[in-house]
């Protein structure tokens, strides 16, 4: 009778985590981020060896800011749980977030090789590779960095989502300045479908990252605005951001300045619509 008690003692304990674990994911996909981390703190000292619930806390902190504590859980998740794929991913992100902040080589090597064997144990993790492309394409070559890697990872991430690979292409082709083949790229794509909003919106984007093709660049945006984006991509808010880049290159501040409005109204939280803005109003600042 003892042990049978003991058994539905710690299946309700196993149960009541399980769901405080699920709720808390759901504070957190939702962004009530404090609340998510209140319930999560609690959790994790009374589960210290759980590593997605280590992991979904330094996710938090890192929404927070708190990146001190954030590296520390993820480490102690990283050791926990090895050879969970996603686990290595968050720890690498963050790795190299961190490295963008100290301007540490060393976050940026871990980062790298976080992600990489991320990449190992899950090959679909097109997270890892997006962000492994990004990485090998700005960082130095004492760090690993390589134009070649990065565009073998938008490759890989092509055969695996076709338009996420696409996407991914244009940037790291905007990245080296090679505009003419973005907009090659993306005029091929619009040829087989005149409404694909990603490669519109990655014409307009071009355009307001080279300040070339202006009219072209806006109407493409602007044809974004009548279609429904796609999941992962920028929204109608981001379109309307774009346009006002495109517009304030061409001298027309008023017009820039109301499509920003639009954007924030769409995105209030947004602070690169909320600095552009200021710094449209204010360009002295």
């Amino acid at each position: 009778m003892r042990r049978l008690l003991f058994l539905l003692s710690l299946a309700c304990t196993t149960a009541g985590f399980a769901a405080d674990l699920a709720e808390a994911k759901k504070l957190f996909e939702a962004r009530r981020v404090p609340e998510a981390r209140a319930l999560l703190e609690p959790l994790v000292a009374a589960n210290p060896a759980d590593a997605a619930a280590l992991c979904l806390l330094a996710q938090c902190e890192l929404r927070m800011q708190k990146h001190d504590e954030a590296m520390a859980h993820l480490e102690q998740a990283v050791k926990l749980a090895p050879t969970n794929a996603e686990i290595q991913t968050q720890y690498g992100l963050a790795c190299l977030d961190a490295a963008r902040r100290a301007k540490s080589l060393s976050s940026a090597k871990k980062g790298r090789t976080a992600l990489e064997k991320a990449i190992e144990l899950n090959p679909d993790a097109l997270d890892s590779r997006e962000a492994l492309a990004i990485y090998y394409s700005q960082a130095p070559w004492i760090a690993g960095g390589s134009k070649d890697k990065a565009f073998a990872q938008a490759k890989e991430i092509a055969r695996r989502d076709a338009t996420r690979g696409f996407a991914l292409t244009i940037s790291l082709k905007n990245g080296d300045k090679a505009y003419a083949e973005s907009v090659a790229l993306c005029e091929e794509a619009l040829r087989r479908n005149p409404d694909d909003y990603v490669a519109l919106f990655e014409l307009g984007r071009t355009a307001s990252i080279s300040g070339e093709n202006a009219e072209r660049g806006l109407t493409s945006l602007r044809r974004c605005l009548t279609l429904t984006p796609p999941p992962r991509y920028p929204n109608h808010a981001g379109v309307h951001y774009r346009i006002a880049l495109l517009l304030q290159k061409q001298g027309d501040n008023a017009g820039a300045r109301t499509e920003l409005e639009t954007a924030l109204k769409l995105a209030p939280d947004n602070r690169q619509f909320m600095d552009a803005l200021a710094q449209l109003t204010n360009p002295a600042r």
